[in-house]
């Protein structure tokens, strides 16, 4: 668990150590990789059409034609269904087994400089649903995925003013988040009960759960149905700049169990095992969660600058590249695409 750092602490003194791990990396070569996920130990690019590429360097080709510019695949909990959307655009297409099932769209309101708002959820009766925002940026709907039924109509909807991103599932499907923002712009967090969404859908037009937070959230991540793990920035509602940091939320009741605060944004998180996370500021670093340390770092594999749902890069207008990553869902490795390659990084 995350130890707490007194208010006020100097980032400067917090210097990252580095623990020597054993470690491997297997390169691939491979063009153009638009999105990575495993099967196995293969890796799999479905937004190209279902490539694959095994650990000794074999690639197998396209399954499948794929005729836009999909960058991003989403797949659900059981296998069984697969979204391909454009990051930042308005259109995604769902697959049932291989076979496509429906086109799914979402407002053109600013879809071209944030994140496609998407999520798999594992209902309480076992059905996968999704979970996107197809009618306003700021209305998120609930739909069985086989049917396209959706479950959050039949009552009258008035959402706050919130452009909804980055949606997540809790690992046991009882919490929705959202990472998005507000204007002017604000990154947020907001999580709802997927069990009070579906007893009362206008719970998805508030704010949720009292996170009780005043700083920008650069992403978040459920370590389990009970620990909400946030990567806050380092700005504040008061246009205070302070030092980016780490936060552990007890839910439902969103009690702060631990603070730690980081000398540098921490980026996207993605889980690792039950002691790590990754954050994937410019490059992979392996964050031990007991203290926040950077216990191993990868400066040579490019991650991107993303702390944001916007893709815009702070003070401009152009939007940052994300390579295609994945992190193996049970062995301790992760995979990062290049222009040219595939990097796999495995730990020992």
């Amino acid at each position: 668990m995350l130890a707490s750092v007194p208010t006020g602490v100097d980032a400067a003194r917090l210097v990252d150590e580095v623990v020597p791990l054993q470690s491997e990396e297997i390169v691939i070569p491979a063009a153009g990789v638009r999105s990575l996920r495993w099967d196995g130990e293969t890796l799999v690019d479905d937004a190209d059409g279902g490539a694959r590429f095994d650990l000794d360097g074999t690639v197998h080709g396209r399954r499948f034609g794929v005729s836009f510019r999909f960058d991003r695949a989403v797949v659900s909990p059981t296998g069984r269904f697969t979204v391909l959307l454009e990051r930042y655009g308005t259109k995604a297409v769902l697959f049932d087994q291989g076979r496509v099932l429906r086109e799914l769209d979402r407002s053109f309101y600013f879809a071209n400089v944030y994140e496609y708002p998407f999520t798999f959820l594992l209902l309480p009766d076992g059905r996968e649903a999704i979970a996107h925002c197809p009618r306003k940026y700021c209305r998120i709907d609930i739909e069985e995925a086989a049917t396209g039924c959706c479950l959050t109509d039949g009552v009258d909807r008035k959402p706050i003013d919130l452009f909804h991103s980055r949606l997540a599932m809790s690992p046991g499907g009882k919490w929705l988040a959202s990472a998005g923002w507000y204007w002017h712009p604000f990154d947020v967090a907001n999580v709802w009960s997927i069990e009070d969404v579906l007893a009362d859908p206008r719970v998805l037009d508030q704010d949720g759960v009292r996170l009780g937070l005043d700083h920008e959230v650069e992403s978040l991540l459920f370590l389990d149905d009970t620990r909400l793990l946030l990567a806050c920035g380092a700005d504040n509602l008061d246009d205070v700049p302070t030092t980016p940091s780490l936060r552990l939320l007890e839910l439902p009741s969103a009690r702060a169990l631990a603070q730690v605060a980081r000398p540098m944004p921490n980026g996207t998180l993605v889980p690792f095992d039950r002691e790590h996370v990754l954050a994937l500021y410019e490059h992979p670093r392996l964050v031990r969660l007991a203290d926040g340390v950077v216990v191993r770092e990868w400066p040579h594999l490019p991650t991107g600058r993303q702390r944001s749902s916007i893709g815009w890069l702070r003070g401009t207008r152009t939007l940052e590249a994300i390579p295609p990553f994945a992190k193996h869902p049970q062995a301790p490795m992760f995979a990062v695409a290049a222009a040219d390659r595939i990097t796999v990084v495995r730990l020992r």
